[in-house]
């Protein structure tokens, strides 16, 4: 049932010990090196999107993409073909984007117009309302032709299916870890990135689509570009827990016996007040979410995924005794094992706890009776954290402090060493606008890497804003000004 499920995503090991001898392999003799015009480390959204707008604008450059894992997409991790007939899909990290200014539980407002245009635009993709229940909500996510859940990763399947149309000027390198980065020597000279596997490459460029822990990693491996110590700003992010847990029925009774298709049950997602340290797990969880298909001639007869929960810090940490995998990050919890039925007993529990009440009041049958009388058939947990490999974290937050002002904090980011054409995109750098039109402490969106992303290719790229956003959202929400009328005439929701 499961098999396309877990195909692929075998477990892999953390670093070698040996590999720690790779930042001395970066030092031979260039001719043995592999060149490329523009290295990029980390096949994320961020690092797709930069290669995909470079390479369509300058025809005449070759980009080297490497990336630590066997997949591309990085925390957008879309999972398909699931259930027993193979037609569900479930987003195990990044999901949603919205295409004008949203209220959301824990933030000001989340307004994302890269990705949206990028998504609608640019690439065309089909989408729909997140959540259908809310009129209030411009959050959408990407969808079929069917209208069914297509999963987030399409949009950067769509620029990656782009990339590998331009033949050898882009070559994509699975299982290769960064180790070391040795800067440039003199003007002009490369920059040498060594991989953990003893492959160097010498780059005019290089981009670094890593988060905070990764990179702090391979910033110990690199002595020489750290002469003048660490940049500030790319220790200024904290690395934040995250967990989603999707929970399969055959039955999907919260629709088929409650109507409830829409909305939101247990705390909020982002409330730290919430111990979780009891026996029985407690949920953020959300009924619009999860996919689920209604069979039935009138559309009663649904069956799929309830999202019981998606939350961070304390409140995912529950959840670490039962999640069995760091590396891909996400567990099946399979109630046909022992382990994955004890954990299922415990989430079907507690889901029941949380709609007693509800299913009581339902007329002609005993429904909590019904209810309890099932199983889940299946679960995937996802639990991204600092013991995630290539990662370090779910999303992270800006640490309080006088170094590094969060405002400017992607600025500095993108480009840490003044003297060096080395470059980092990442959502623990950049952040959502905050009511005033500033960079504020709201990480965690894609949107976050492909804005850095984006400066980094029109301040050093020389590349000119795309012709499928509109001009002024792009001077509003995109484009980081330096100038302080720039700053103060930025803002709000006026030029959205």
């Amino acid at each position: 049932m499961l098999h396309l499920l877990l195909a692929g995503h075998m477990a892999r090991s953390t670093l070698p010990p040996q590999a720690h001898a790779a930042p001395e392999r970066a030092t031979a003799d260039i001719s043995s090196r592999e060149t490329c015009d523009v290295a990029v480390a980390g096949a994320g959204p961020g690092g797709i999107y930069f290669a995909w707008r470079l390479l369509s604008a300058q025809p005449s450059l070759s980009l080297c993409m490497y990336e630590r894992s066997e997949r591309f997409g990085g925390r957008i991790y879309t999972l398909r073909g699931l259930g027993p007939r193979g037609d569900l899909t479930a987003d195990m990290g990044a999901y949603r984007f919205a295409n004008r200014p949203t209220d959301i539980a824990g933030f000001d407002y989340v307004y994302t117009p890269l990705v949206a245009a990028l998504v609608e635009e640019a690439l065309k993709l089909p989408f729909s309302k997140y959540d259908p229940g809310d009129p209030s909500s411009y959050m959408q996510k990407i969808v079929d032709s069917d209208g069914q859940n297509a999963g987030f990763r399409t949009f950067v399947e769509s620029m990656m299916a782009q990339l590998r149309s331009f033949g050898s000027r882009f070559t994509l390198n699975f299982h290769e870890e960064l180790v070391s980065v040795q800067p440039a020597a003199f003007p002009g000279a490369p920059v040498v990135l060594g991989f953990a596997s003893g492959r160097t490459v010498a780059a005019s460029h290089a981009l670094l689509n890593l988060p905070v822990l990764p990179l702090l990693k391979v910033l110990d491996g690199s002595e020489a570009l750290l002469r003048d110590g660490v940049p500030p700003a790319l220790q200024t992010p904290s690395p934040m827990d995250g967990v989603k847990l999707y929970v399969h029925y055959s039955n999907a009774w919260w629709r088929n016996i409650l109507n409830l298709t829409s909305g939101v049950f247990g705390f909020s997602m982002l409330n730290t007040s919430v111990t979780n340290t009891g026996q029985l797990p407690e949920f953020s969880g959300r009924y619009h979410d999860g996919h689920t298909r209604c069979d039935g001639s009138k559309g009663a007869e649904c069956r799929g995924f309830l999202e019981a929960t998606y939350t961070y810090n304390l409140p995912a940490r529950w959840f670490l005794n039962h999640q069995l995998n760091t590396d891909p990050p996400y567990t099946v919890l399979n109630y046909s094992v022992p382990t994955g039925k004890f954990s299922l007993d415990l989430i079907h529990e507690a889901l029941l706890n949380y709609h007693k009440t509800a299913l009581s009041k339902v007329e002609g049958f005993n429904a909590t009776a019904f209810v309890q009388a099932m199983r889940p058939e299946f679960a995937l947990l996802s639990y991204w954290g600092p013991q995630t490999p290539g990662y370090g974290g779910a999303v992270h937050l800006t640490k309080s402090g006088s170094f590094v002002n969060e405002t400017d904090l992607a600025s500095l980011a993108m480009k840490p060493f003044p003297n060096q054409s080395i470059y980092v995109a990442n959502e623990a750098y950049g952040a959502l606008r905050g009511l005033d039109g500033a960079l504020g402490e709201n990480h965690g969106w894609a949107e976050c890497s492909l804005v850095m992303a984006e400066n980094i290719l029109t301040g050093h790229f020389g590349l000119s804003p795309p012709r499928w956003i509109n001009a002024s959202t792009y001077d509003e929400y995109v484009r980081f000004h330096d100038s302080t009328e720039a700053r103060m005439r930025r803002g709000g929701w006026r030029q959205g």
